[in-house]
């Protein structure tokens, strides 16, 4: 699997159009068979970064999701 991207900026959505100076973005490569089939970009408000809890179980959701997605393109190609 390869290192999620986890950032240490502020995450930039608040409701009135602001730039928000607490929490965090979190990106991890959908990739599988070493093909690139897209990012998986989360967002979150309050702590700045995220636990590794919380990124381990993203990447495994992100890896679950690109397995999904090459499935569906070798689908679609039959």
């Amino acid at each position: 699997m390869p290192p999620c991207c986890a950032g240490r900026t502020a995450w930039p959505a608040t409701a009135d159009g602001g730039v928000c100076d607490l929490g965090g973005p979190l990106a991890v490569p959908l990739i599988v068979a070493g093909r690139c089939h897209g990012t998986l970009l989360l967002g979150r408000a309050g702590l700045l970064g995220m636990p590794d809890e919380m990124t381990g179980l993203v990447e495994d959701f992100a890896r679950r999701v690109a397995l999904a997605l090459g499935a569906a393109r070798q689908y679609a190609r039959q």
